[in-house]
């Protein structure tokens, strides 16, 4: 199986097209010219937006449509990235104080990885 996934935060002219466009692409590479069509695997596409396409306004038969992003829960992301921004900095703070990386990690709840990373 082919999976597209395509972030989009803003509108763009010819949305729709594009993320057809996209899934056609991904769908023809599987085979070449004379090969057998039944080569071809299940191709899904997945569109990541935050607003509504009007072309597909009222077509909700042919897929499922999930609402993501509630307010809730977009204040409750903001928290945690909020929280996980605080404790790389404070894991960068460390780090500059020479503390180990198993210190730091403790103290962070990091991984020693992710410490590693941050050097």
């Amino acid at each position: 199986m082919h999976c597209i996934i395509e972030i989009q935060l803003k509108h763009h002219k010819n949305e729709p097209e594009r993320i057809l466009y996209y899934w056609v692409d991904a769908y023809s590479r599987q085979i070449k010219r004379g090969d057998r069509f039944g080569k071809l695997e299940k191709t899904i596409s997945i569109a990541i937006i935050d607003h509504e396409l009007e072309e597909l306004r009222g077509m909700e038969e042919i897929g499922v449509k999930w609402q993501i992003r509630d307010e809730q829960s977009s204040i409750e992301y903001a928290q945690d990235e909020g929280y996980k921004q605080g404790k790389i900095e404070i894991a960068k703070n460390m780090l500059k104080e020479n503390s180990s990386i198993e210190f730091i990690s403790k103290v962070t709840g990091l991984s020693q990885e992710e410490i590693e990373n941050l050097k």
